[in-house]
């Protein structure tokens, strides 16, 4: 099992609900992860988060491709869908599996 920890930088000032998620070994990774990836020069203001490990099964990576069908339709499942869209797994089951730092999701598409 991987040591890895997911972190949530959310910017309140930023168009209201906007998060993204990090996977990364330490906050310290995490940050300094985040500063490079994303160029944003300061975290100033943000709000960082470590998402608890016995809460990450209650978070999703999501296709956004593909949207969530009508209920009505044959192979339709409700467990299948994550805020209208088809889950891809569970941040858990992504955090178990990788070793490397890196963005793993945004809430913005």
């Amino acid at each position: 099992m991987s040591n890895m920890k997911v972190f949530e930088y959310k910017f309140p000032y930023l168009s209201g609900a906007f998060k993204e998620w990090v996977l990364a070994p330490n906050r310290e990774e995490s940050d300094k992860f985040y500063l490079s990836f994303t160029d944003c020069g300061n975290l100033e203001g943000a709000i960082i988060t470590e998402i608890p490990i016995e809460s990450l099964s209650a978070y999703f990576l999501i296709d956004p491709n593909e949207p969530e069908p009508d209920e009505d339709e044959e192979d339709y499942n409700e467990e299948d869908y994550s805020g209208g869209y088809k889950k891809i797994e569970s941040f858990k089951d992504f955090a178990e599996r990788e070793t490397k730092t890196q963005l793993i999701c945004c809430n913005e598409f």
